[in-house]
């Protein structure tokens, strides 16, 4: 039986339309889009090992993720990376836990650490989905060894939907109290503070971290 042309026509434009629908972006907070610089991270590869330029410098990059299952009872997930910006190291590592006794299960909640540079430190937990309501979840700190820590919070909100989204769409930085930066990790998308050399590379490298490391499913 032959196809009829029209169903061929139509099946060709709704491709077409699939393929232009933009992925879902992050809902940032009110004015950080005029206060901050855009700036894409990418794009990565799928492998383990891989290079690009990132803000005019080389980035380096090894990462891994491997899980341990016993018997259905114990399991561990671990991931780990490194990378290199303008050759200043970054070490990351990932940690989950889950336990399972007559059909109860106990589980750690991924837990990330970075050394991000000589001068940046990165602690971050898994935050778990809203619900309801579009309230960043707190997940960790990033510390800056001039004394300043910034609150990282997990965003689920969706640019342009009420609805949350069931993982993170990114996350924000907050300087007491204020959202000064933030990573889109759905789009590899930076958003870096302006007039602050020290928190700019901080906010960057915490970006790049979130972007490349490989999570484990909570």
């Amino acid at each position: 039986m032959k196809s009829s042309p029209f169903l061929i026509a139509l099946a060709a434009v709704l491709l077409a339309g699939c393929a232009s629908i933009p992925p879902a972006r992050l809902q940032l907070p009110d004015g950080l889009d005029a206060r901050s610089e855009a700036m894409n991270l990418g794009p990565f590869g799928p492998g383990r090992k891989g290079q690009a330029q990132i803000d005019g410098r080389e980035l380096r990059y090894e990462r891994s993720a491997s899980r341990l299952d016993l018997f259905k009872v114990y399991a561990s997930d671990k991931a780990a990376l490194r990378f290199q910006l303008a050759g200043v190291e970054a070490d990351c590592g990932v940690r989950r836990r889950e336990l399972s006794v007559a059909g109860i299960t106990a589980s750690q909640p991924t837990q990330v650490h970075c050394q991000l540079s000589p001068l940046v430190g990165l602690v971050l937990r898994a935050a778990s989905s809203p619900g309801r309501g579009l309230e960043p979840r707190p997940a960790g700190e990033l510390v800056l060894t001039d004394g300043r820590r910034l609150q990282v919070l997990a965003s689920f909100q969706i640019q342009g939907t009420p609805l949350p989204s069931g993982e993170p769409m990114g996350y924000l930085f907050a300087e007491q109290g204020r959202v000064v930066g933030a990573i889109d990790t759905n789009n590899r998308t930076a958003y870096l503070p302006r007039g602050d050399a020290a928190l700019r590379e901080a906010c960057l490298r915490a970006g790049l971290a979130l972007s490349l490391l490989w999570m484990p499913d909570d």
